[in-house]
């Protein structure tokens, strides 16, 4: 006569979905406090390092976080929700260097200087 040594019953349903919820909520935890302790990422997508631009305009486009506190130059600029952000800013004759600076609301900041060059 077999017995079988696993049971499913309404005790072991309710563990398994406790133990499911416990580990849920730990990725969730774990996930933020990897964010708090990051600062944010900055993708540039225009314009490249050392790009040779014909005139003094030119249009800063990239990505990062939707909460990031964005500058450049100096200048707050705005936020899509998607992250996306573009900036045209004004360039002096010559080699000029672009700082783009971001903040999250922890206070971890990270910033790309780009270098370019006004042919005007």
């Amino acid at each position: 006569n077999e017995n079988p040594k696993f049971f499913i019953t309404p005790n072991t349903v309710l563990a398994f979905f406790i133990s499911f919820i416990v580990v849920i909520f730990l990725f969730y935890l774990f996930n933020e406090y990897r964010i708090y302790k990051s600062a944010p990422q900055i993708i540039i997508s225009s314009p490249e390092e050392f790009e040779v631009i014909p005139n003094n305009l030119t249009t800063v486009k990239g990505r990062t976080q939707p909460e990031t506190v964005l500058s450049i130059n100096g200048q707050k600029v705005e936020i899509a929700q998607d992250g996306s952000f573009s900036q045209e800013i004004s360039l002096l004759p010559g080699t000029n260097t672009i700082t783009i600076h971001a903040a999250n609301k922890f206070g971890k900041t990270t910033e790309i200087k780009r270098s370019v060059k006004s042919q005007q």
